[in-house]
């Protein structure tokens, strides 16, 4: 009797937790109430268990003393999308921009922001600058790197194991090389290193439990290196002709995410902790009511489940939607979907949760905030059709490479000024969550024997009305509403049946022996 009991009451509490957990799903729609302009080309994003921080690129669009001044909005958000900060942050000197571009947050709590500033009016130089803001969006220093640099979107930051802060820009009068550099919690500049290779830029990071960071270019070198910048320990180099992402696993294996040509199909590469190839996937997506093709520009996020499977965050060319993969460690397709929201930055919170900045428009005044689940399917989704090819295995070289110490530029301090915006509108829901395929009344299903060799029964607290069950490529192989199904004409395989009830979809994974 104990035992049953105990079961009930781990069973209520399951049940609680996952509504407490969908009570926080949000989709909230916010109007600027003034002249203020948001643009897409400045987004980024911090997360943690608190708070969900964003920046923002703006501009004001009257003829005032400050026509066409560009700053940005520090915006940050409570778990359940109630505003809480909305500040504006703009030169002190309204001749110059400002323009956001990476945003991290330290282990002091306060938040870092890559950017860069330039004249209005004159010379198209832009300076890397970096700005040091507290939770509350005090500025507590911002510094820029006397320097001229290209494009701020290819700089990045990483908060290393030992507190520093690894800065890595891109310096003209340096043939375009990136410049690597450590600044501390505090805006003090030191050990000054040049990549020998022009335009190989960092994007993405990882920091390993032996005092080095690994990093990938977008060459496609995948670098290991010292956190003091003393030594580049070892280069493999993935070629490729896009975007490029990793991730490495619990277990020491690479998971590298390439495009073979620039808004190509993504193609997703497994290795060892070696480099050694373990399997090579191509992914092709298509969606909406009439068929088209997915063009792929980026990746945002590559992160290991506490289950073992993989979920992957990729947005398209053009309105930067999102198409949110979930796969398994052998590399194969368990769930895609496309969000209809354009222009959004997603992160992952992890639980499978994620957040979502998205704008209303190229230039706008509205922006949404979301807060989703992984694997839920939500009304203003795209269902979408995959086709998932192995492909040939990857040509990687070792290769070899080197940091070149220099002397430090030149350090300013930049004046800077931060206001609240008071005149900032909750337009309430955006997109209705109610009916997405997991509710606050959460249907249960339960599958089972998994691993079959045929028979699957499949036990819910909502009627089924109808099944599918997908192969790896997304083809519909069997479709019924049953809750007993034979599967044993299929081949050896891992399957994805959908099963659609009174209260939501919901998706479950079986491997067939």
């Amino acid at each position: 009797m104990k035992r049953t009991m105990k079961a009930f009451y781990l069973s209520a509490l399951f049940l609680l937790l996952n509504c407490s957990l969908f009570a926080q799903e949000f989709s909230k729609q916010f109007f600027i109430n003034d002249t203020t302009r948001l643009y897409q080309e400045g987004v980024a994003v911090a997360l943690d268990t608190n708070e969900f921080t964003s920046v923002v690129l703006s501009n004001d669009q009257v003829t005032d003393g400050i026509l066409n001044q560009f700053y940005f909005h520090f915006i940050q958000s409570d778990t359940l999308g109630n505003l809480q900060q909305f500040i504006h942050v703009r030169m002190a000197d309204t001749a110059y921009n400002i323009h956001p571009f990476n945003m991290i947050k330290l282990n002091n709590n306060t938040f870092i922001i890559s950017a860069t500033s330039r004249q209005k009016y004159g010379p198209s130089n832009s300076k890397p600058v970096l700005i040091n803001m507290s939770e509350t969006g005090n500025i507590l220093w911002s510094k820029s790197l006397d320097v001229s640099c290209a494009s701020g979107a290819n700089n990045r930051l990483l908060q290393l194991s030992n507190g520093d802060i690894l800065f890595v820009y891109q310096d003209f009068a340096n043939g375009f090389r990136p410049i690597y550099c450590l600044v501390d919690e505090n805006g003090n500049f030191s050990n000054f290193n040049r990549f020998p290779w022009p335009s190989v830029m960092p994007r993405t990071f990882h920091l390993n439990d032996d005092g080095t960071f690994d990093l990938i270019t977008s060459n496609g070198d995948l670098l290991n290196i010292e956190q003091d910048l003393s030594q580049i320990n070892s280069n493999r180099k993935y070629f490729k002709q896009g975007g490029i992402f990793f991730h490495r696993l619990e277990n020491g294996n690479y998971l590298i995410a390439i495009m073979q040509e620039f808004g190509g199909d993504p193609i997703f590469i497994m290795t060892d902790s070696q480099g050694t190839e373990l399997w090579s996937k191509q992914i092709a997506s298509t969606f909406g009511p009439i068929p088209i093709n997915y063009t792929t520009f980026d990746f945002d996020f590559i992160e290991e489940t506490a289950d073992g499977n993989l979920l992957i965050g990729v947005h398209d060319m053009f309105a930067k939607r999102h198409n949110f993969l979930t796969m398994d460690m052998q590399g194969n397709l368990i769930s895609s979907r496309i969000g209809n929201n354009v222009l959004s930055h997603a992160a992952n919170i992890g639980n499978d949760q994620m957040y979502i900045f998205n704008l209303g428009d190229f230039q706008t005044n509205n922006f949404i905030l979301e807060k989703r689940k992984f694997n839920t399917f939500y009304p203003c989704d795209y269902e979408v059709e995959n086709v998932v090819t192995d492909i040939s295995a990857m040509e990687i070289q070792p290769d070899s490479a080197s940091l070149f110490p220099i002397s430090a530029p030149p350090i300013v301090n930049v004046n800077l000024s931060a206001q609240t915006v008071p005149n900032v509108v909750d337009f309430g829901t955006l997109c209705d969550f109610s009916t997405a395929g997991t509710q606050e009344n959460e249907v249960i299903i339960e599958i089972y024997p998994n691993p079959t060799k045929g028979t699957v029964n499949i036990e819910s607290t909502s009627q089924i009305q109808n099944l599918s069950v997908r192969n790896t490529i997304g083809q519909i192989v069997f479709t019924g509403n049953e809750n007993q199904i034979d599967l044993s004409f299929l081949e050896s395989d891992v399957y994805l049946i959908e099963i659609e009830t009174s209260e939501g979809k919901v998706l479950k994974k079986i491997v067939l022996e």
